[in-house]
């Protein structure tokens, strides 16, 4: 009888029936719509879609300051890279 239980236990777990495995074709369609995008394909940040924040002071004490160095700037720390935004942050002396 003890061992007669956990078998029955066992057998009963895997009985039921396994469907068919879902593939992708029977997902319903994204009902999404997009309303924006950036693509970055230009070779220059688009200043009418991305604007620098430049604070005048740190902000809530922040050890780090915000500049408006892009593109082409020397010393930019944002540009374009084969259709990607990049954005350095790096540790460098500021005089505020």
């Amino acid at each position: 009888l003890k061992l007669l239980l956990p078998a029955l236990f066992i057998l009963s777990c895997g009985g039921g029936e396994v469907g068919p495995k879902p593939n992708g074709n029977d997902l319903p369609e994204p009902t999404w719509e997009l309303v924006w995008s950036e693509e970055f394909d230009g070779s220059v940040i688009d200043q009418s879609t991305w604007t620098p924040e430049v604070m005048p002071d740190p902000f809530n004490e922040e050890l780090q300051y915000y500049t408006d160095r892009i593109d082409t700037d020397p010393g930019a720390n944002a540009w374009l890279e084969n259709g990607t935004l990049i954005i350095e942050a790096r540790r460098e002396d500021f005089e505020h």
